[in-house]
């Protein structure tokens, strides 16, 4: 039996952040932080006590995104 991972609808984030380097929650349901390099976005999230994220850039929204 095989297991197919659910789609995660990211639009939202990618509208709001795009363009820019975010922190993510391992479920990628919560943006921790943002910032224009990736450096930046991990800074932030551990200093708001996330030292798991997922640090990614999104692109702009016309643009497919797969994680």
């Amino acid at each position: 039996m095989s297991t197919r991972p659910e789609a995660i609808d990211l639009s939202k984030i990618t509208q709001k952040y795009k363009n820019k380097w975010i922190a993510l929650s391992w479920d990628m349901k919560k943006v921790y932080a943002s910032g224009q390099n990736p450096d930046e976005a991990e800074k932030k999230a551990r200093e708001a006590g996330h030292d798991d994220a997922i640090i990614t850039k999104l692109p702009s929204p016309d643009v497919c995104l797969v994680l």
